[in-house]
């Protein structure tokens, strides 16, 4: 899992505890081609012949691979980023082209994402919230470099307090869900607000 900006290099590294013990995969992965554009893949188990990209400028990539993995490392995407996002928000395994599956023997596996966040960050950030603009529920994600009491506030254009969140937050990377029933329609604010640390962004919400 990782939180990016607009402008900046996203390395998505694929990699499967059990692909030595499958003899295939299949599948297509949909992105958010308003959000994210594929800059190259890196070779891993999988190589360029295993992929198609003609429907990359659309969002979707498919793979189909069949082999002896010899590693872990299945492969790694590098995009860019065109607007502020979260990764699980805007990537996922779908059916879509290729059907989602791997094979082992004359068994069928699933094929899905496990997102996982091995990066803790050394500096306090806010990052947009997922998705923006939103109806029913989005995802404001902020990163702490230590564990500390946080208050993220929501307020409308006028500066009336909509919503208020506190909590004692661990270090890295931490997110709270919002639901728009509780929220007026329009531009929002929220701020995050530390010791430490004190950093505001906007949000639309859908009625």
């Amino acid at each position: 899992e990782q939180n990016f900006k607009a402008g900046e290099q996203v390395k998505v590294v694929f990699n499967a505890e059990d692909l030595q013990t499958v003899d295939g995969y299949q599948f297509t992965l949909k992105f958010n081609e308003q959000v994210l554009e594929l800059v190259t893949i890196e070779n891993g188990v999988a190589t360029a012949e295993h992929f198609g990209t003609a429907m990359a400028a659309n969002g979707y990539i498919t793979s189909s691979w069949n082999g002896t993995a010899t590693d872990n490392e299945a492969f790694t995407m590098i995009f860019i980023a065109k607007a502020n996002g979260t990764l699980s928000n805007e990537i996922a395994i779908s059916s879509a082209l290729t059907n989602a599956e791997a094979y082992e023997g004359i068994d069928y596996k699933n094929v899905s994402i496990n997102f996982g966040r091995d990066v803790v960050s050394n500096e306090f950030a806010l990052y947009q919230n997922t998705p923006n603009p939103f109806k029913g529920e989005t995802v404001i994600g902020f990163d702490l470099p230590k564990a500390a009491a946080a208050t993220l506030t929501v307020s409308d254009v006028s500066g009336k307090i909509l919503k208020v969140v506190n909590g004692d937050f661990a270090k890295g990377y931490n997110t709270v869900t919002l639901s728009s029933e509780a929220l007026s329609s329009g531009v929002l604010y929220y701020q995050l607000d530390t010791e430490e640390f004190t950093e505001t962004m906007k949000m639309v919400v859908i009625k």
